[in-house]
């Protein structure tokens, strides 16, 4: 019972345990280490059979942006260890659920990170694109919910707490038209609010390993999710659907659905596009494990070395950040390696520093593959010499 809890909860360790925020503020960090002890004590409390009191969980987790933290404010109900084991596992499921709901919706921003004093354009992190397009697969997935099965999964559950209070229950009887009580129903209905991936349960695809491109259509959304449920496949594409879960669970490389194949756009993620075939799925899948293990090394290491420098010319010159972050989905800019743009950032952060370059235009820099103008964003070639920098900030202003 415990581990299916702390499973539900895997998305609040994610994004609030405090070895997680390593960059947050340590009054956060304290925080959310308090936070992390009430609710391990409640959980505790609850499963080994004793009583647990009302409490107050307040943690924080951080914005999509990156540079804000939000407050999460939840309350843990008192429970009565008398209650029947089935009783207890919906308490325990319908408060992960609460928890999960609440960071969804977080009240206010608590905290500023004053690291960064000016708008930074940066690389984002990986938990940072997980966050991002988990909330938009929830967002997508509540709309093409069923309510007629929703509203039987709530009957049925409602009934069997009903049963379990009352052994002459009229649906033991026979009366199966019965409604069930109405407060047990609403009790019930928050606590299954989060089971809404269940459609994928039979071909082993979790929630947590699918990801949305958020430029992508409602059509084609609803597209991707009809192929990957096994609808109206033969059985070749269904295994193969199967086959593909199974390897993801076994190199945690998430499934990004987008408009393109790419192992190398996102670090640590497998992008497909949205009108998928399973057997090329699968194949895509087998081939690209290595690259994708490699990107997200690659990128890890890049993150802690570029950081600084990011920080700096953000401060001093301009807001900049890497081509492939600016238009994540161009193939273009997959080419340019991360030891490439590092060196070119660092060149960059040199002759801005050596020359005092000024540059006064309301635009951000792009480090890419040539020397262009587009609309409020000037990019840069990575690679570049020092005379070509110098005339090319010149001329511009």
């Amino acid at each position: 019972m415990a581990s299916k809890v702390r499973s539900l909860l895997t998305p609040f360790y994610k994004l609030a345990h405090p070895d997680v925020l390593t960059k947050a503020p340590e009054n956060i960090k304290s925080t959310n280490t308090n936070a992390c002890t009430v609710l391990n004590s409640y959980l505790d409390s609850i499963t080994q059979g004793q009583n647990a009191s009302l409490s107050n969980l307040i943690f924080y987790v951080p914005s999509i942006e990156g540079d804000k933290y939000h407050q999460v404010r939840v309350t843990l109900l008192p429970f009565n260890q008398t209650k029947g084991v089935n009783v207890r596992e919906l308490h325990l499921e319908s408060t992960a659920n609460n928890i999960l709901q609440a960071i969804e919706r977080p009240k206010e921003v608590k905290y500023v990170d004053e690291i960064n004093p000016k708008t930074l354009r940066r690389p984002r992190a990986r938990n940072e694109i997980a966050y991002d397009m988990h909330q938009q697969i929830r967002t997508i997935y509540r709309e093409l919910e069923i309510k007629e099965r929703r509203h039987r999964v709530l009957e049925e559950a409602s009934f069997s707490i009903e049963r379990e209070l009352n052994k002459y229950h009229p649906t033991a009887l026979g009366f199966e038209s019965r409604r069930s009580n109405i407060l047990i129903r609403q009790a019930v209905e928050a606590a299954t609010s989060h089971t809404y991936d269940r459609n994928f349960e039979r071909i082993g695809l979790s929630l947590d390993n699918l990801f949305i491109d958020e430029d992508l259509s409602t059509e084609q959304v609803r597209a991707a999710f009809w192929t990957l449920k096994g609808e109206n496949t033969d059985t070749n594409s269904f295994n193969d659907l199967k086959q593909t879960h199974i390897l993801m669970q076994k190199n945690e490389y998430p499934l990004l659905i987008s408009t393109r194949y790419s192992a190398k756009n996102v670090p640590g993620y497998m992008q497909v596009p949205f009108n998928f075939v399973p057997a090329e799925l699968n194949r895509f899948y087998n081939e690209n494990c290595e690259e994708a293990g490699k990107r997200l090394n690659d990128f890890g290491q890049f993150a802690d070395r570029v950081h600084d420098l990011l920080r700096n010319i953000s401060r001093d010159f301009a807001p900049i950040t890497i081509g492939r972050y600016m238009w994540r989905n161009q193939e273009e800019y997959e080419e340019m390696t991360y030891e490439d743009a590092f060196l070119g950032l660092k060149n960059l952060e040199r002759i801005i520093r050596q020359n005092k370059l000024n540059y006064t235009k309301k635009a951000a820099l792009v480090m890419g593959n040539a020397f262009k103008e587009r609309e409020d964003v000037i990019e840069i070639s990575s690679m570049f010499r020092d005379r070509d920098i110098v005339e090319f900030f010149t001329s511009l202003s």
